[in-house]
């Protein structure tokens, strides 16, 4: 079901759509968007979503972008000017169930005809 009835205004018909986006306010209440529902998976015994794992990645002040897939494991593909330790950056920010299993440097990631990462290409790369 695409739309549903707001929570916040049962009185009324006030219908929002589901759009399947993760986002969250800041403490400035800025709207941060963290990833798609649909990047939700079940790893370890534990749902995670790659969006959240990718978020701290890309908060990295050397990283450009990056983008997680799950292939048996996280990996992590990443954009960046130099090789980096993400491995050791990811040990301080997440838990161990959530570190991407593999690293992988690229010039650049591809993206598809709407501008978001190709994840299809991204897998044929594994």
């Amino acid at each position: 079901q695409a739309f549903i009835q707001n929570p916040l205004h049962d009185n009324y018909l006030d219908l929002l759509y589901k759009t399947g986006d993760i986002a969250s306010y800041n403490e400035f209440g800025e709207l941060i968007l963290h990833g798609r529902k649909d990047y939700q998976i079940k790893y370890m015994g534990h749902r995670i979503e790659l969006g959240e794992i990718e978020s701290v990645i890309n908060s990295h002040a050397s990283i450009k972008n990056s983008a997680c897939i799950f292939k048996d494991k996280i990996i992590c593909f990443y954009e960046s000017d130099e090789e980096i330790n993400l491995k050791t950056f990811c040990k301080e920010k997440l838990v161990s169930y959530m570190i991407p299993s593999q690293f992988i440097m690229l010039d650049k990631l591809q993206l598809n005809q709407n501008g978001k990462i190709d994840r299809k290409v991204l897998k044929e790369l594994i």
